[in-house]
């Protein structure tokens, strides 16, 4: 009876397992933030537990509206141009440079951009219909979110109460989870959409055609091992220096090597220090996983399910261990 219970409470909550974990990780990174607004304001548990939602929805849900505005706005003025076979100019120059070496290349991106915008086209109904239950989802994250801060110590003990392991192995576990969704979340998601978003500025600041297009072309490069943002910024470069702008283009070559360049050094230690890595391959891997499976939410989804399970091998491993 009880596993016949468990199984039925799983396939209730089931269908709302993607907003409930996407509270999880915002609680687990916004947990300081709630427990500053407990010590220095003096609000009371639930207080700051609103207070921290409130500032999470502006320094999260806001930012990411406008940067999926602007890049749907240019991709469609990107697909339009394509579309009418070009507009004249440096970009047609380079078009006619490389299908010397790739025949075909004008027609075969024609077709691409066609077949796009027939997707994007049937798709459009689905997207409507899909609203209520985005604005439904958004809703029960931010009510989990709240009483995950809320109520975290609470449901830590209960956990700790149901859990075969011993009370010391759960908030083990508890930990360790919390470490490598901070690892995941903030040092691999933030960090690479901080580079792509200073690479958007330096795009628009000297004068690459739809920056915050391949700003966000650069977020998923930034998780790429070894080449991360350089694959968008020096393309942007050599556009410019055949555009016969070689001091802009060596100002961007600047910018991507200073402030885009440099910040996976600067703010992921900042972010969580040394206690958890994972390899970038995998997280990349992930991430392109986690999008084919939860859609977009799966830039963050994909990382911590693979967090997740090297956190568990890891404790299972001491576990077997007699540790």
């Amino acid at each position: 009876m009880l596993f016949g219970a468990a199984s039925l409470v799983f396939a209730l909550f089931f269908p709302y397992l993607q907003p409930l974990a996407i509270a999880a990780a915002l609680a687990v990174v916004f947990r300081p933030v709630h427990r500053k607004l407990q010590s220095y304001v003096g609000a009371p548990n639930g207080a700051a537990a609103f207070l921290t939602v409130v500032i999470s929805v502006g320094l999260v849900l806001v930012p990411l509206l406008i940067l999926g505005s602007l890049v749907f706005l240019e991709a469609r003025g990107l697909v339009t141009y394509l579309r009418l076979g070009g507009y004249g100019g440096v970009e047609d120059d380079i078009v006619d440079i490389l299908s010397r070496y790739m025949p075909g290349l004008r027609s075969n991106l024609a077709s691409y951009v066609q077949d796009i915008g027939l997707s994007v086209a049937g798709n459009v109904r689905g997207v409507l219909s899909g609203t209520v239950s985005a604005l439904f989802n958004f809703a029960l994250s931010a009510i989990a979110f709240f009483y995950i801060l809320k109520d975290g110590d609470r449901f830590a003990a209960a956990f700790a109460k149901v859990s075969p392991f011993k009370e010391e192995r759960d908030y083990q576990i508890l930990d360790r989870l919390e470490t490598a969704v901070n690892a995941v979340v903030t040092g691999t998601v933030v960090v690479a959409v901080a580079q792509g978003v200073l690479a958007g500025i330096g795009f628009a600041i000297f004068g690459i055609p739809s920056p915050a297009l391949w700003g966000g072309v650069a977020i998923f490069a930034a998780l790429i091992p070894g080449i991360g943002t350089s694959l968008v910024v020096v393309p942007a470069v050599l556009y410019l220096l055949y555009a016969g702008s070689p001091i802009m283009a060596l100002a961007l070559l600047a910018w991507g090597a200073v402030l885009v360049g440099l910040i996976d050094n600067i703010l992921r230690p900042w972010l969580i220090g040394r206690s958890f890595n994972i390899h970038p391959f995998l997280v990349l891997l992930s991430v392109f996983g986690g999008l084919q499976l939860f859609g977009p939410l799966g830039i963050i989804l994909g990382p911590i399910s693979l967090a997740l399970l090297i956190v568990l091998l890891d404790l299972s491993d001491h576990y077997l261990d007699g540790e």
